[in-house]
């Protein structure tokens, strides 16, 4: 299983809905996909 930018991107959408952040939701999705590279789970 892995997310692409644009699903992370989906997720952060509907917080930034719900919690008006005001944060770049391209650019946050794309570093978290980066940092991840789109697993949801911890690799340890």
């Amino acid at each position: 299983m892995s997310f692409s930018p644009d699903d992370i991107a989906g997720m952060l959408t509907d917080y930034e809905n719900n919690h008006h952040t005001g944060m770049n939701i391209a650019d946050i999705s794309q570093l978290i996909y980066d940092y991840t590279s789109g697993s949801p789970v911890s690799a340890s």
